[in-house]
């Protein structure tokens, strides 16, 4: 299990920050919660996206050919403090998810082309 650098966002410093102090693809999707969460009038307080992932390192080192060279499953965990219902911070969270582009290139095939100059 690989547990990717978490994000929080807080109200009083109204940016995103991480342990490292750079951005990540766990920005995204905590990013997505602020932006949904002021459209539908819901004060955050302070979100956390916690990213985890199943990786078995066989293959990324070539250990074992027949091991996987990415993750296996991944699994994201929000903290959210906010002026709102269980269900509402839910429906949040639903609504981020349907327009993340990192939860779309990461559940659905995506084209990628690699080009040396």
């Amino acid at each position: 299990m690989f547990l990717l650098v978490p994000v929080r966002y807080t109200a009083e410093a109204k940016q995103l920050e991480t342990r490292e102090g750079h951005f990540s693809h766990n920005a995204n999707l905590t990013a997505g919660i602020a932006a949904v969460a002021q459209h539908r009038n819901i004060q955050l307080r302070s979100v956390t996206a916690t990213i985890e992932g199943d990786m078995d390192i066989q293959g990324i080192l070539g250990i074992d050919s027949d091991v996987r060279n990415g993750f296996g499953g991944i699994k994201v965990t929000y903290d959210i403090d906010a002026d709102a219902k269980r269900e509402d911070i839910e429906a949040l969270v639903a609504q981020s998810q349907k327009r993340s582009a990192v939860y779309d290139i990461v559940t659905n095939p995506t084209n990628v082309t690699v080009v040396v100059s």
